[in-house]
């Protein structure tokens, strides 16, 4: 009988295979049975995943659609795929990324197998880390419509991770956490180094839909797991989002300790990227801090070595700005504008408010800087909201627009208070 050379769980991929050729060649069920000389049943049975058939009745029909019955004791597909998706999980994408490609360049090695299922799911991670949309909704469309209940919890664990993180890279913030959730509720019982990588997601999403205080939370448990398990480099991307929580909620100092100690540890490993990500979150803290000539110091470093251009201009104009070095600020602004591509509304804004502000067109100024805020209420980044209040207080109170300078304040010490409050749980 089949069983003997196939487990339960290759037969009903091998059944799932079938009825997905079966369907795709609008075949019904007696058609088939007709064609290959099995009756409906047999064939029910098989794509069914039923041990009670025989080997031979298998590979016919089999045979009909080109399915090679290759299980897994001739297969090491699914040892490699674990394998390299630990790259994923310590964060090498590089590595993971050259395995992927070799994989799913050899479609036919593996569609018309029982690795099919772990290969479109490769595939589906593949697609979203290169950003391949049409490539990604065609495995997704495979695995729901056949798959996906054959997955055990690890890999449902990584198909609803990188569902989650499609829906992050799209700015889609409440689909993402839909699918994280999902990952919680349904892989609660995977192994420590997996369950990291869910916090870290998690808590990042939290920071995005403005969350800080969740985002703390959630990132702290991830940063626990990966020191636990020894994921160096997923640890010290967690802490400089553990310093961007505490940053935005006012705890500066602790931020700069936890910066100073990330910097020095990747500088002991020689990890560039870690690097470079905490030396743009220094120069942020340095900025809502106030220390501006610390953060003009950073952000031209970075600006030398060709990093983060647009945010490092951004703080520049504005620092310059503060310290009332126009000329600085006028040439941080000119290199915004050959940068900016029209992608970031936030950017733009940003631009604009700041030639109003030079120019001295203080409706547009008024304009651009109400702008602003209702953009970062959305976002819900209370310290970005609060550095932008005192601009609209101001520029109001010059206008003598007092009334409405008031109604602003009245906004801004909610804020504040919402801001102290969230920060003394943290």
């Amino acid at each position: 009988m089949i069983d003997l050379l196939f487990q339960k769980d290759e037969l009903q991929v091998l059944g799932k295979l079938l009825r997905k050729e079966r369907e795709s060649g609008c075949y019904t069920g007696q058609e088939i049975a007709r064609k290959i000389g099995l009756s409906k049943q047999i064939i029910s049975d098989i794509e069914t995943g039923s041990k009670n058939v025989s080997y031979e009745k298998v590979k016919i029909y089999a045979d009909f659609f080109d399915i090679k019955l290759k299980n897994s004791k001739t297969s090491k597909f699914k040892k490699e795929f674990w394998e390299n998706i630990k790259y994923l999980i310590y964060a090498d994408y590089d590595s993971f990324t050259l395995y992927a490609k070799k994989i799913v360049c050899n479609t036919n090695d593996y569609i018309n197998t029982c690795d099919a299922p772990l290969f479109y799911l490769l595939q589906m991670i593949y697609a979203i880390i290169q950003k391949e949309d049409n490539k990604m909704m065609e495995s997704f469309n495979v695995i729901e419509e056949y798959f996906i209940d054959l997955f055990d919890s690890k890999e449902l664990f990584m198909y609803y991770i990188y569902l989650g993180n499609y829906y992050a890279d799209k700015s889609d913030w409440e689909k993402a956490l839909f699918y994280y959730e999902e990952t919680r509720e349904k892989c609660a019982g995977v192994q420590e180094e997996l369950k990291g990588m869910l916090y870290y997601g998690l808590g990042y999403i939290y920071w995005k839909l403005g969350n800080p205080i969740n985002s703390l939370i959630i990132h702290k448990k991830a940063k626990n797991l990966f020191d636990s398990t020894n994921n160096y480099i997923r640890s010290l991307y967690t802490g400089c989002h553990i310093g961007m929580n505490l940053t935005h909620l006012y705890r500066y100092e602790d931020a700069e300790k936890l910066y100073d100690e990330i910097l020095k540890s990747s500088q002991l490993i020689h990890n560039k990227k870690v690097m470079d990500a905490v030396r743009l979150n220094m120069v942020e803290n340095y900025f809502y801090k106030g220390d501006y000539l610390k953060a003009i110091e950073l952000s031209n470093k970075c600006l030398e070595e060709g990093l983060y251009l647009m945010e490092m201009n951004d703080i520049l104009m504005w620092s310059y700005h503060k310290l009332g070095n126009y000329e600085e600020c006028i040439q941080a602004l000119k290199r915004m504008k050959e940068i900016y591509k029209g992608q970031d509304e936030y950017y733009r804004l940003m631009i604009c408010t700041m030639q109003a502000i030079l120019s001295d067109d203080s409706t547009k100024i008024i304009q651009y800087l109400k702008l602003l805020y209702t953009f970062t209420e959305t976002d819900k980044f209370y310290i970005v909201q609060d550095f932008i209040l005192d601009l609209l207080i101001e520029n109001l109170s010059k206008q003598k627009r007092y009334r409405e300078a008031m109604d602003y304040s009245r906004l801004q010490m909610d804020l504040l208070r919402r801001k102290m409050s969230e920060s003394r749980k943290s």
